[in-house]
């Protein structure tokens, strides 16, 4: 190949290059104008919004309850956060059946009075009871009573209390 070959072959390509540089340009024109918004006349909507929303959650109190030991047991203490709403306090961990599993259900009357009813597993397919009586304030929550064999109480706020 001689050097005005090789110049020349030089200069083809630098000119496809350019070409392709302009037809890629060009197309991406045409596909951006495509894509464009249209003069269409808008569309208006009107939404009426309520004036007031209440969302009113159910008061959960952050407690800890202290167990007594047994036998050769020692004592322990966990934190848990119970539901209090409508009448009824509710608590659940676990599944039904499993290890960790525990369940408090109870019901609030006008006075404050509390009475709950539960069941926990620490072995699975062993279930044991839990009893425990007390007060709920609007800020507080006090329980005792047998979780299983052992004697607990249970004290309780509200978050921000």
């Amino acid at each position: 190949m001689t050097f005005k070959t090789f110049s020349l072959l030089k200069t083809n390509k630098n000119t496809v290059r350019s070409t392709f540089a302009t037809v890629s340009a060009i197309g991406l024109a045409f596909a951006l104008s495509a894509c464009a918004p249209k003069d269409a006349p808008k569309k208006t909507t009107t939404v009426e919004v309520p004036a007031v929303v209440t969302v009113t959650p159910a008061p959960k109190y952050l407690t800890r309850m202290t167990c007594g030991g047994v036998g050769s047991a020692a004592g322990f203490e966990r934190s848990y956060v119970v539901f209090v709403e409508g009448g009824t306090l509710s608590f659940i961990k676990g599944t039904a059946g499993e290890s960790g599993y525990e369940y408090w259900g109870g019901t609030v009357a006008a006075d404050g009075t509390v009475n709950v009813e539960g069941t926990y597993e620490d072995t699975p397919g062993q279930p044991r009871d839990i009893t425990f009586t007390g007060s709920l304030t609007e800020a507080t929550l006090n329980l005792s009573g047998t979780r299983g064999p052992r004697e607990c109480t249970v004290a309780g706020k509200l978050p921000n209390a």
